[in-house]
């Protein structure tokens, strides 16, 4: 008797081990943003472009010479999500204030 047990143990141990088991998904939302007022600019410095549902973002108020680059970029909604409309633009100015 103790033999049959310890076989159908062994033959539920393999075909359980022999399922692919799938990972479980974390559901995301598609986007954030759907027009550009779906976005603003918050911080002290107006140096974060983040959803207009997240309101009252709170960062540290430092200056920093690369904040200027974010005070005449628009804010809105690139592709479903929020951000610099003129990266490339932001990136650039951002990258030379740090070099100076």
């Amino acid at each position: 008797m103790k033999k049959i047990i310890f076989l159908l143990f062994i033959v539920l141990f393999l075909i359980s081990c022999s399922k692919e088991s799938t990972p479980p998904t974390i559901p995301t939302s598609s986007t954030e943003c759907a027009v550009n007022s779906d976005c603003m600019k918050g911080g002290c410095s107006s140096q974060i472009c983040a959803p207009a549902t997240q309101e009252g973002i709170i960062t540290t108020c430092e200056y920093r010479p690369e904040y200027d680059c974010y005070q005449e970029a628009t804010c809105g909604c690139v592709q479903g999500t929020c951000g610099w409309t003129e990266k490339d633009v932001v990136d650039q100015c951002v990258a030379e204030k740090r070099n100076s």
